[in-house]
């Protein structure tokens, strides 16, 4: 049974180049913050996109660890412990261009569905949508019900100035 993944308490961070700031720039603040959480917060941290020294996608860094199936995983962190806690688990952090993430849940607790429809509108399938990385797993409904959800990762472009938080 694939149920949502979770790396760790504080699963993901990414960072995207957006108004004059570019992936080099971008890579380094999550080069930055991964050193640090690492260092100073004790956190096993893994890197993917342009703050990893090799690129990886962050679907190649899940595919190389425990993220989505059960048992050991490949990868090592780049940052910090070695080893994850069974508090914190492992913080991911990266750089890449801007991505739309969202779930779609499915009336149906039918996963090969799930996983049908998945992959017919990745973009790599034939017919698929361009810059869509989908995948299947069951999530938890209303009263703990689990219902398939088909997931999209989308590029796109980022959101005009008048649209992001302002800097504090």
């Amino acid at each position: 049974m694939l149920l949502l993944p979770c790396a760790g308490a504080i699963d993901l961070l990414p960072f995207h180049p957006v108004g004059g700031a570019s992936m080099d720039d971008a890579a380094s603040v999550s080069r930055s913050v991964a050193t640090r959480l690492g260092r100073d917060l004790k956190l096993p941290v893994m890197t993917y996109g342009a703050a990893h020294p090799s690129g990886r996608a962050l679907r190649e860094l899940r595919k190389q660890t425990a993220f989505f199936r059960d048992g050991g995983g490949g990868a090592e962190p780049d940052f910090g412990p070695k080893l994850a806690s069974a508090r914190a688990g492992v913080t991911v952090c990266g750089a890449s261009e801007y991505v739309v993430n969202f779930n779609i849940a499915l009336g149906s607790t039918d996963l090969a569905a799930a996983a049908r429809i998945a992959k017919a509108i990745r973009a790599v399938s034939p017919g698929g949508l361009d810059g869509v990385e989908a995948m299947a797993y069951l999530h938890a409904g209303p009263h703990g019900r689990r219902a398939p959800a088909p997931r999209q990762r989308t590029r796109a472009p980022a959101p005009p100035a008048h649209q992001r938080m302002a800097p504090a």
